[in-house]
């Protein structure tokens, strides 16, 4: 089955695709909203014309996909397998300055936000946190999520601290496509 025929067969939902060469390394990773129609695109012929989609895909010989829940999980795990496998032909994304993170806001009704940025101007974690009842003094509640960063928000009222969570790979095997 060529590439074409694998691409009109793949799933009509979100996820990420990696392009593979003909020794099976990942030359390409990329995040969809919707596999199908994201993959197919890159056999137009504008998309062929152009010179970096033209030499991934004479380059290609197999596409693999995973499937998510949603857009902001498919940016998340391409993320992660971009710095995993360090595909040649994703250029932008393959080093950590870039990182998504989870960010909480210490508010009463908390807030959740993706972002790329750490900030590292915070006060530290033992400041922010109230002790157990009953403690001695110094003895603190554990972090609410383990490796948590505390950080300031942007968007925050003076000055508002946040949580950053750096999210970690997916567990599980990459799925292929039909075929």
């Amino acid at each position: 089955m060529d590439l074409r025929e694998k691409a009109a067969q793949l799933p009509l939902a979100p996820g990420v695709y990696l392009y593979k060469d003909g020794g099976g390394q990942v030359i390409y990773v990329g995040k969809a909203k919707v596999l199908r129609h994201r993959v197919r695109s890159y056999f137009s012929e504008d998309k062929l014309a152009d010179v970096k989609t033209g030499s991934l895909i004479a380059e290609a010989r197999d596409i693999d996909y995973i499937l998510v829940d949603n857009e902001k999980e498919a940016l998340a795990l391409e993320n992660n397998l971009i710095k995993q496998y360090q595909p040649r032909f994703n250029v932008l994304l393959r080093d950590d300055k870039t990182y998504p993170y989870v960010k909480l806001t210490r508010e009463r009704y908390p807030r959740v936000y993706v972002t790329r940025r750490l900030r590292k101007d915070a006060p530290p974690i033992s400041a922010l946190l109230p002790r157990q009842p009953g403690a001695p003094a110094g003895a603190l509640h554990p972090p609410p999520f383990p490796g948590a960063v505390l950080q300031s928000g942007p968007d925050a009222l003076p000055p508002e601290a946040v949580f950053a969570v750096p999210h970690s790979p997916l567990p599980g095997p990459v799925r292929g496509g039909p075929g």
